[in-house]
């Protein structure tokens, strides 16, 4: 059983830890091509396929301008140095050895930099997600660009404990790079809704933060059973066994839980 997370846009370089071991993204080459491609353009143009400011491409410019000559000094393992909502409900800091050493085997996050990364993979601040305009390859898209390498990868580690299953834990928009009828595997999708004033919603921040617990959840308890993911209870989510299918548990947040 693997596990997929997507990335987050905010991450932190100053507070990895520092004694943290850090192996190679599986990409690296990849990665660097792109980078090269994004380097590459002018400021203007880098703004209009960001959609940002152009303060904003400057600075991303610049970023990418110095990627990969002292990655020792603006780097680290990507389950530490991403922000996001989903990254801060996980907590990476409070796990112990054994439970990263675990997540290693287990975790994968989805990027649109780096294609696929294990929690101790090394990477170097970057601002690119999947909406992104700019061309790769012989001119794809960065989604097209990935799906055959991804799934690829993830079709080699699958067969890891003899469980081909994916439990799909990232956002609808990374989820799009993986070729699930080429893994010829079961994927489950749990979904997390909480009650509104016209019936149960998807909270877009707080679907973030429970995709970040229970990838800790899983974590924490070794779990490879994906039948054992009815028994996720954490921030007042509660199993609906009327509302789910096999492939898309869904687990309703509690009216009144602490937010």
């Amino acid at each position: 059983m693997l596990v997929l997370l997507s990335p987050s846009k905010t991450q932190d370089f100053d507070t990895v830890p520092g004694s943290q071991r850090c192996t190679e993204p599986r990409f690296h080459a990849e990665a660097a091509s792109l980078v090269a491609r994004l380097r590459a353009l002018a400021t203007g143009d880098l703004a209009r396929a960001l959609g940002a400011s152009e303060a904003i491409a400057r600075a991303t410019r610049d970023r990418y301008r110095a990627w990969g000559s002292e990655p020792g000094d603006r780097s680290g393992p990507a389950l530490y140095a991403y922000t996001g909502e989903a990254f801060r409900a996980l907590d990476a800091r409070t796990l112990d050895a054994g439970e990263i050493e675990w997540a290693q085997r287990r975790l994968r996050i989805l990027s649109a930099l780096y294609g696929v990364l294990r929690p101790l993979d090394r990477i170097e601040p970057y601002r690119l997600d999947l909406t992104t305009s700019v061309r790769a390859g012989d001119g794809e898209s960065l989604t097209v660009f990935w799906r055959d390498r991804v799934t690829a990868a993830l079709a080699e580690e699958l067969p890891y404990d003899g469980a081909r299953v994916l439990v799909n834990l990232a956002s609808h928009e990374y989820a799009r790079i993986v070729d699930v009828e080429r893994l010829g595997c079961a994927v489950v999708a749990p979904q997390f809704r909480e009650p509104g004033p016209r019936g149960l919603r998807t909270v877009s921040v707080r679907a973030k933060q429970a995709r970040g617990r229970m990838a800790r959840w899983i974590v924490a308890r070794r779990v490879r059973d994906p039948g054992l993911l009815v028994g996720f209870d954490e921030d007042g989510y509660r199993y609906r066994r009327d509302l789910a299918s096999e492939a898309r548990p869904v687990f309703v947040r509690e009216a009144g839980a602490p937010v």
